[in-house]
């Protein structure tokens, strides 16, 4: 999913999303300059932040 599909799923904003990637809090793809998030890698933060 793309870095906007992320963001409203977390409820936060994109650069929220960028900055939790840039900071290695949330494993993401990267295909070229793109970021990618999938379903699992969201999941898996989402159950990080719930500890």
């Amino acid at each position: 999913m793309s870095v906007a599909q992320a963001a409203g799923l977390l409820g936060v904003s994109k650069e929220t999303v960028y900055k939790l990637c840039a900071e290695g809090d949330l494993s993401h793809n990267r295909i070229g300059t793109r970021i990618t998030i999938t379903p699992d890698q969201l999941a898996e933060y989402r159950q990080l932040q719930a500890r």
